[in-house]
């Protein structure tokens, strides 16, 4: 019924029909489609599907591996060296009405990648009666975008000639997972170092590509919107220098992050401060202008953001309207740093910048040493705050704080 309906039987179909049918378990792996297709079906029905071949195709039907449809298609798709030229691909879809079989795991979206290594497979399999699903159509821009070798003006140009076509265009789905995608595996960085030679190291090639794209006005959308709408269910979590690097680069793309971004934008400032990028109090302040920075987030870059330098509160001092330090250090900060951990370096540096920070410190640490739960744990993180402040005077300030702990813990109810 198909084919009196004027449905066109592939080469590739009658090879792959032969070969199960005949059970050629040789060509198993190559012409996979749901193990055993065809293997069972009516000898008439073979029989009709065997005429209409050779009316199609005369005695050109190779079961020779190599001149096989479906593994010629394979290796040109797996190789940039294949032994197969484009135009003999070109030949297989309008020769042999071509198209290429599924596989059975579903895994290759073969399509695609032939598409975004030659654009014109996507007219050639159209005329071959091929249906682009929108899965299709995303993955077709997900191989372009990600095309080694070629540089983001060479992916931009590729793209645009496909987005011609009124049923191919990127998608903010793509775009978006373009966007993530840097967040999640850094570029130009290596493990040994959180540093590059150039700030564009730090975007990918996609993205470069998108961006031109969206410069030329060949994007269906605004990626500006997109970058918004990606970043804010991320949280803008920046758990690692590269991140809060990417944030900063984009932001040179897209300035309307630094509104919408807050404290991620101010902790990246502090964080890349703090690993010794040599930023001055003027640069911070330039890179922050556009940002109003609450004292709040002054707090969290001290306690949160691994700072490791006083700089987040030598910048309150001087740029925060209205800026209470010594109660902003007493109610605010040391009762949250004396509970964390691996903070030596960072107490040092506000012991050499506030005067009377040892007094503060030591009257926080006999104020919390006066509770029961938190004794050991307050201790521990004392012993190291004396190691890295004053190794010298450790016992002195030490000894009488432990002696006024274990009184309060003796004469407790809960000894």
């Amino acid at each position: 019924m198909l084919l009196k309906g004027g449905a066109k039987l592939s080469r590739a179909l009658v090879q792959s029909l032969i070969c199960n049918r005949m059970q050629v378990e040789s060509m198993d792996y190559v012409f996979d489609i749901a193990g055993t297709w065809g293997s069972n079906i009516p000898m008439s029905s073979m029989a009709a599907i065997l005429q209409e071949a050779c009316r199609l195709y005369g005695d050109n039907i190779q079961l020779v591996y190599d001149e096989m449809d479906q593994v010629k298609f394979e290796d040109w798709i797996s190789f940039p060296d294949s032994m197969y030229a484009d135009n003999e691909i070109e030949e297989l879809f309008t020769k042999a009405n071509f198209l290429p079989l599924p596989h059975s795991s579903c895994i290759y979206n073969d399509m695609a990648k032939a598409i975004s290594k030659w654009p014109k497979i996507f007219s050639l399999a159209k005329a071959n009666g091929w249906i682009l699903e929108d899965e299709d159509r995303d993955e077709v821009f997900r191989c372009i975008l990600k095309n080694v070798g070629q540089d983001p003006q060479e992916i931009a140009e590729n793209a645009k000639g496909l987005s011609k076509d009124p049923d191919l265009w990127i998608s903010k789905t793509v775009a978006s997972e373009v966007i993530k995608r840097m967040f999640e595996h850094p570029v130009g960085l290596t493990s040994h170092s959180n540093s590059v030679s150039s700030p564009n190291e730090l975007v990918s090639t996609p993205y470069k590509a998108l961006l031109l794209l969206d410069r030329r006005g060949d994007l269906r959308f605004p990626l500006e919107e997109v970058v918004k709408d990606t970043l804010i269910p991320l949280g803008f979590q920046l758990n690692h220098d590269f991140k809060a690097q990417v944030l900063f680069r984009l932001s040179e793309d897209f300035p309307i992050i630094n509104a919408m971004a807050g404290w991620p934008m101010v902790g990246s400032v502090f964080s890349l401060d703090s690993k010794g990028n040599g930023l001055s109090m003027d640069e911070i302040h330039e890179r922050l202008k556009n940002i109003e920075v609450k004292e709040d987030y002054i707090l969290k870059a001290l306690v949160k953001n691994s700072a490791q330098k006083a700089t987040p509160l030598l910048y309150a001092r001087k740029y925060l309207g209205g800026f209470d330090e010594k109660r902003f250090l007493e109610e605010r900060l040391l009762p949250q740093l004396i509970e964390q951990p691996y903070k030596g370096k960072l107490l040092l540096s506000l012991n050499k910048e506030v005067d009377g920070f040892e007094e503060l410190l030591e009257k926080e640490i006999i104020k919390q040493g006066e509770t029961i739960v938190p004794f050991t744990y307050t201790c521990t993180c004392y012993v190291e705050i004396c190691c890295f402040c004053q190794p010298d005077r450790m016992f002195l300030f030490l000894t009488p704080i432990l002696s006024h702990s274990l009184d309060r813990l003796l004469h407790s109810d809960r000894f």
